[in-house]
């Protein structure tokens, strides 16, 4: 089961190099049982965007890595995400942008601050490409995050 895990491990390190993505049924069917996490980061996130994630996580949260889950929202119905949060239980899920709630929540209104699904907390705070071209909205996202912090 080691190997597996492993390879789970090796696919995910090069999943940007695949020009359409390392398809995510690659992970399902490696991963044994489903871990508790204690994030999972919902985002359309690449390149650039995906490396201050992933500094926000460890350092503004201070989390390691394996701490958490950063998904690609593509493809992520409902009925997958009900099943994610059943599977893993993340401590709080976090949508980065409004857009990636609506495509999973379609009849819902975007809420604010934090809220209960499932028993996850969750939150919908900024994309990662709008913290990078602002600092108004970067700034919003550090107050995001130290509510989630305050969460954890």
């Amino acid at each position: 089961m080691e190997d597996i895990k492993n390879l789970s491990a090796y696919l995910k390190s090069k999943q940007d190099l695949y020009t359409f993505g390392v398809p995510e049924r690659f992970f399902d069917e490696l991963s044994e049982e489903a871990e508790n996490i204690r994030l999972l980061f919902l985002c359309d996130s690449q390149g650039e965007e995906r490396e201050l994630l992933k500094k926000s996580i460890e350092n503004g949260l201070e989390l390691d890595m394996d701490e958490v889950k950063v998904k690609d929202s593509k493809k992520i119905s409902k009925s997958k995400f009900e099943e994610m949060c059943l599977n893993e239980k993340p401590e709080i899920v976090v949508f980065l942008g409004n857009h990636i709630f609506k495509s999973i929540f379609i009849e819902q209104e975007v809420k604010e601050g934090i809220f209960e699904f499932l028993n996850c907390k969750m939150i919908i705070t900024e994309t990662m490409k709008d913290c990078l071209n602002s600092p108004k909205v970067k700034k919003k996202y550090w107050e995001d995050l130290k509510r989630i912090k305050a969460c954890l």
